[in-house]
């Protein structure tokens, strides 16, 4: 026999022994952390039975489970540590999981190595993380309330006045409470719109508050993130900054961004454009502790395994969705806008390239629309003066919806909010 299912065996026994006269054992383990068929039925049996309130020894004579009963009755076990026991069991399963992925790889030609190690990757961290479909009853999510409720509290004793990161915008921030974990931020706007240069001031806003941020760029390089990330902190032009041309004031506010940047933590991604291999690489980031908050620009240049736009999209809406409540961070997805949505910016409709799944995912969907008409727009560029731009919040899970004008510098790329703000509600 196995060794791990052998072992397994003992402690499973002991898990039901000691569930007879401990309750926790059978609110906190899953019946299908047992390896053994047996094992696992005659718990199913007892837990299901005790916590329902109804016998169960003629449900485990009727399946033939009297031998096992009693050897599990002879143990007659106690542990001070019931978690410790749990714990010790998922273990085991989990050892035994990801020697059953990595036996069915073991027979893969690998004649695509980095789509199937990744794919092997994201495979063991499913298992670590629990199972897709994972089953959630009433008192599970009144648990997820009441932990709610918790956060709130504990930032109004600390002092905070937000949930989650401070996204640098006092507006932006009393809407959305700030970006909260587990949320998925879906930026959207056409062409020229302004995503990168939006969502790079977010960045350089966590930054300043000490928060690591991994970016993710899939048309710009390294370099240039950089440089546009430290034009913003600097309020430098990034290309002035490039060629060297600087005043001593401006020199040293270079210089401090730099400084800041270096020391925060930041890691810049462009090299990857594969679902698979971002995820991939974002779980690493959690595992070494590297980044707390993830940004992708943008989703249409994302690619999958699936054969249409539509299904790439609702593929990456549903992964990302998953990726940010098991791992409990946010992440912001730049997307570009549909070409009907584009015709009537100003509809409430959320209108995000390739598939409405972006929408649906959302927790907080922006969309990012020039408040200048054309000529307006065109003159003021000439001037080197800052342009309105309408940052629509057309879906906000835990508030309200809004449109807050922001003023673009195209000098310097920093984004920062107007006094007027119009509700659409």
């Amino acid at each position: 026999m196995n060794p791990i299912i052998l072992q397994s065996l003992e402690i499973e026994k002991e898990i039901i022994s000691s569930s007879l006269n401990n309750k926790y054992y059978l609110i906190n383990t899953k019946p299908e952390y047992f390896l053994n068929t047996s094992t696992q039925k005659l718990f199913k049996i007892i837990q299901h039975s005790i916590l329902s309130g109804e016998p169960y020894l003629d449900k485990v004579v009727e399946n033939k489970l009297s031998n096992l009963y009693a050897e599990c009755l002879d143990l007659n076990s106690f542990s001070t540590n019931p978690q410790q026991v749990i714990d010790r069991q998922k273990n085991l399963w989990l050892q035994s999981e990801a020697q059953r992925i990595v036996k069915g790889f073991s027979h893969n030609t690998f004649q695509d190595p980095q789509k199937e190690i990744s794919e092997l990757w994201n495979a063991l961290v499913s298992i670590v993380n629990g199972h897709d479909c994972e089953q959630v009853d009433i008192d599970e999510v009144m648990r997820l309330f009441r932990e709610e409720q918790e956060l709130f509290t504990e930032s109004k004793i600390q002092g905070k006045e937000l949930i989650g990161y401070s996204t640098g915008y006092k507006k932006l921030d009393e809407l959305a409470d700030g970006l909260r974990a587990e949320h998925l931020w879906i930026v959207g706007g056409y062409t020229s719109a302004g995503k990168t240069f939006w969502s790079l001031n977010i960045v350089a806003n966590l930054l300043k508050q000490g928060i690591p941020v991994a970016f993710y760029s899939l048309e710009m390089s390294k370099i240039d993130v950089f440089g546009r990330i430290i034009g913003i902190i600097s309020g430098v032009n990034s290309r002035k900054i490039l060629k060297g041309f600087l005043t001593t004031d401006e020199q040293k506010r270079v210089d401090e961004a730099k400084t800041l940047v270096q020391k925060s933590g930041l890691r810049v991604h462009s090299e990857k454009n594969n679902l698979q291999e971002i995820i991939m690489s974002m779980n690493m980031e959690m595992i070494t502790k590297k980044s707390e908050v993830f940004v992708l620009d943008y989703a249409q240049l994302i690619t999958t395994t699936d054969a249409t736009e539509y299904d790439t999209m609702r593929r990456l809406a549903t992964e990302l969705q998953s990726f940010c409540r098991k791992k409990k961070v946010p992440v912001i997805l730049l997307s570009q806008v549909s070409n009907e949505n584009a015709k009537s910016p100003e509809s409430n409709i959320i209108g995000f390239k390739g598939s409405g799944a972006l929408g649906a995912s959302a927790d907080v969907a922006i969309e990012l629309i020039p408040d200048d008409d054309k000529q307006t727009r065109a003159e003021k560029i000439v001037k080197g003066e800052p342009i309105s731009v309408k940052l629509c919040v057309k879906k906000n899970r835990h508030g309200k919806i809004r449109n807050i004008i922001n003023k673009f510098s195209g000098i310097n790329g920093v984004f920062t909010e107007d006094d007027l703000a119009t509700s659409l509600e």
